[in-house]
């Protein structure tokens, strides 16, 4: 029983220690208001007259934009899409 409790607490230990570790996935993770922590910002990027095709997945709305003026410069045109 003793035994099986230490290893418990052996264990638990473990666990926590690296996720007090790295704090830029923590940050990218955390939800903001009341936004699911998972939502993801799609890049759809298309020629003129052309269908939409998914380009790219960014953690957050700020980089997805970011990352649209790179297309709009070279001619395409772009949508972002919250998934």
């Amino acid at each position: 029983m003793r035994l099986s409790f230490a290893a418990a607490v052996a264990a638990l230990a473990l666990l926590l220690c690296p996720m007090g570790t790295p704090p830029a996935r923590a940050a990218n993770l955390a939800p903001v208001g009341k936004r699911a922590a998972h939502k993801h910002y799609r890049l759809y990027v298309a020629k003129k007259h052309k269908h939409f095709h998914l380009v790219h997945t960014y953690p957050n709305a700020k980089a997805a934009h970011r990352a649209a003026h790179k297309y709009h410069r070279k001619g395409y045109r772009t949508k972002i899409r919250a998934a």
